[in-house]
């Protein structure tokens, strides 16, 4: 398919940009929220398939202790092996950073603290996970961390109608 200007509409499927969010939507019930820059996306998936599905996304049950089922229907422990399981090809094994001095990051507690911007949705949207996730990328040295979680954490709050924006010392 060519290159299209927004929003796209086909028999099962539809593409529109709201706010800070692309979302591409299918009536067989799946939804993917992405960044404009594809640098972080949200899959939601009907509750019709509610524990029916698995994958590296999980299983849509809401219960982290089978989160990592794999393929074979086994539940593992350690996130390598729950990656291997789905790794396809030639691709190299999955290598899990440690995770403990990834528990608190300066730049991630400025970046949701009560000066930051993004304070005004802090009553609708928990920073726990957006904070933990920047800790995580940081210390294992992802390039732009802060500006991903800050627009997967803008663009979710857009979604609940709070009109926020990235903080400029981040936006390119």
């Amino acid at each position: 398919m060519a290159a299209t200007e927004l929003p796209a509409r086909r028999p099962d499927l539809s593409a529109y940009r709201n706010y800070q969010i692309v979302t591409l939507r299918s009536t067989a019930g799946v939804t993917i929220d992405c960044t404009p820059d594809l640098i972080g996306c949200a899959v939601s998936i009907s509750g019709f398939y509610h524990a029916q599905i698995k994958g590296l996304l999980g299983n849509g049950n809401n219960e982290p202790y089978d989160d990592f089922t794999i393929p074979n229907g086994k539940i593992v422990l350690s996130e390598g092996d729950f990656g291997n399981a789905y790794k396809i090809g030639n691709c190299q094994p999955v290598a899990v950073p440690p995770h403990a001095h990834h528990q608190e990051n300066a730049a991630c507690n400025k970046l949701f603290s009560w000066d930051s911007p993004l304070r005004y949705c802090y009553p609708f949207v928990n920073t726990e996970n957006f904070k933990l996730a920047c800790a995580h990328g940081l210390g294992a040295g992802v390039k732009d961390t802060e500006e991903a979680i800050a627009k997967a954490y803008v663009a979710l709050c857009n979604q609940h109608n709070i009109p926020i924006r990235v903080p400029t010392e981040l936006g390119k």
